[in-house]
């Protein structure tokens, strides 16, 4: 069994108990402040969230800012920090239903619902539980037709999630929050990697022609982005696998390889990562003989391969 199934087991004999989204917290609206007062946006200092904002798990800035002249003479409110936010009208509730946690203070637009739960709830846990049943709550929820595709109030706020002790939501999160980091490292890898390769095929197709030096800057950048995150993926793997010896000769090999070659390839990345983990790993495990050998045998393949 693992850890959750042993708390599950101690803490919940008869089971996990559901509640619905009504009885988790507080929930709030939102509302548009008039764009004639100039007061209300010049200068914001506070997010005014609406759903073009709602694109990643956790929400931090928000494309419009608000003053507190705005919160006062309108329908938005302020919502406390450490909020769950989700998106109940616009045409992408046609596909999903974006959610988001908030640690910082923000109003909302009218498109937008947030609950801030109660004592005893973790944020973090209502926020991976609506993510996950963003498909149901979208069945249930849906209003049908109409222009825009929107979420029905009272059939959000009876939609039952499972509600387990304090101690089962923190280890539930714990586990999540650290796929959702990893998630969001092999997206930035993703991107750097499309960007060095539209790099290389401008370069490639272009048959002689001069590549500008915007061009030439931005495939050098990618590839020293894409080095230093498989650097630190790399870094945790070595972490895992061995100690200080196994960094060293990571170091020393890689930086051989290093010298034969000049643009980005498999070796740079690997001095990116032994350069990465020698300042930032600390050996607490002796590696077996079996990685090294395996590491140097690596490294000398492509040092005779340049």
């Amino acid at each position: 069994m693992s850890r959750i199934d042993n708390l599950i087991a101690k803490h919940c004999p008869n089971g996990i108990a559901f509640e619905p989204l009504s009885n988790i917290g507080v929930w709030y609206g939102g509302g548009t402040p008039s764009k004639s007062r100039i007061d209300y946006w010049q200068e914001g200092t506070i997010p005014w969230v609406s759903p073009k904002d709602m694109g990643k798990p956790t929400l931090t800035a928000t494309e419009d800012y608000i003053t507190e002249a705005a919160v006062k003479g309108s329908a938005t409110k302020l919502v406390p920090a450490n909020s769950v936010a989700v998106v109940v009208r616009s045409s992408i509730l046609d596909r999903i239903l974006p959610t988001a946690l908030i640690p910082i203070p923000v109003a909302l637009n009218q498109d937008m619902k947030a609950v801030v739960p109660y004592d005893g709830i973790l944020s973090g846990y209502v926020a991976h539980m609506l993510r996950s049943r963003g498909p149901e709550i979208l069945r249930v929820a849906r209003k049908a037709g109409g222009s825009v595709a929107s979420i029905e109030s009272k059939k959000l706020f009876s939609f039952h999630i499972p509600l387990p002790p304090l101690e089962i939501q923190r280890e539930i999160v714990e586990v999540l929050d650290t796929f959702t980091k990893l998630e969001a490292e092999l997206e930035a890898e993703l991107e750097a990697r499309r960007r060095q390769y539209k790099y290389y095929r401008d370069a490639l197709l272009t048959f002689g022609e001069r590549t500008d030096s915007a061009g030439r800057q931005a495939g050098r950048q990618a590839g020293r982005q894409a080095g230093r995150q498989a650097g630190r993926q790399a870094g945790r793997q070595l972490y895992r696998q061995g100690g200080r010896r196994w960094v060293t000769s990571a170091t020393s090999f890689a930086a051989l390889a290093y010298k034969n070659r000049t643009s980005p390839s498999p070796v740079s990345v690997a001095f990116t990562t032994a350069r990465y983990t020698r300042t930032t790993v600390h050996g607490r495990v002796k590696p077996s003989p079996s990685s090294v050998q395996t590491l140097q045998y690596a490294c000398g393949r492509l040092i005779r391969a340049t």
